[in-house]
């Protein structure tokens, strides 16, 4: 069962992440150019204020499964 909660969270895992860098992409225009990059913009009011609705009480990505 550990490996189906493996895969389970890795999915997750890239359900979030590709979330988050569309969220980027869209504010900006293109990608994020680098991790700092990406990660100053979420830290950032413009960055909070885009994940305000994508993102649960406890701050994790709510991801768009295809």
């Amino acid at each position: 069962m550990a490996k189906n909660d493996d895969v389970a969270a890795e999915k997750l895992w890239r359900a979030q992440t590709k979330k988050l860098l569309a969220l980027f992409e869209g504010a900006h225009g293109r990608p994020a150019r680098t991790i700092d990059e990406l990660e100053r913009w979420v830290g950032s009011p413009e960055g909070r204020s885009a994940l305000a609705y994508d993102q649960t009480p406890d701050g994790k990505i709510i991801p768009d499964y295809d």
